[in-house]
């Protein structure tokens, strides 16, 4: 709800965020990895932190830490496919100003897609989890990794079986 001024009134702006809003989360230098640097441009794929929205890369401040890294900075005419930590969303941009701490975007595509953490294999005792890049067998009591790194789920499935003992031999 947007509070009402009165004509000539003039109310100071507020130290701090409403209760409503929340703050973009920063971008890490390791998110960032760049898939093919030519002559003219680089196309970067970057992992959004977990918890990230489409919008969050309106605010130009998300790339700080990113800009901070020599290895990671982003620079003007770089084409980035953006997706989130799940993988449920992603975007293509380009980055049309980049200073040493913010970065604007050009969004050319915006889409959505099932989550890989959608529907995952779980028994009672254990279950795959995705890692942000990779997959994972942890507790489901405690939440603890057994197992991480795999590249797909069938192969964190077979871990988890293997983690039993066998019966019968």
């Amino acid at each position: 709800m947007t509070p009402q001024l009165d004509k000539g009134t003039v109310q100071p702006a507020k130290s701090k965020a409403s209760p409503d809003q929340r703050e973009a989360p920063l971008v890490k230098p390791a998110a960032v990895q760049i898939n093919d640097a030519g002559q003219i441009w680089r196309s970067i794929l970057v992992r959004m932190p977990q918890g990230a929205v489409p919008d969050d890369l309106r605010d130009p401040k998300i790339w700080r830490a990113v800009q901070a890294s020599p290895r990671s900075a982003l620079i003007r005419m770089d084409r980035l496919f953006v997706l989130a930590y799940d993988e449920s969303w992603g975007v293509e941009a380009l980055v049309k100003h980049a200073t040493n701490s913010e970065v604007r975007l050009l969004v050319m595509k915006v889409f959505e897609f099932a989550g890989v953490s959608d529907n995952l294999y779980r028994d009672d005792t254990l279950e795959v989890f995705w890692g942000g890049g990779w997959y994972g067998v942890r507790r489901i009591d405690d939440h603890v990794a057994i197992a991480t790194g795999f590249s797909t789920e069938g192969q964190a499935i077979e871990a988890l079986r293997r983690s039993y003992p066998r019966v019968g031999r």
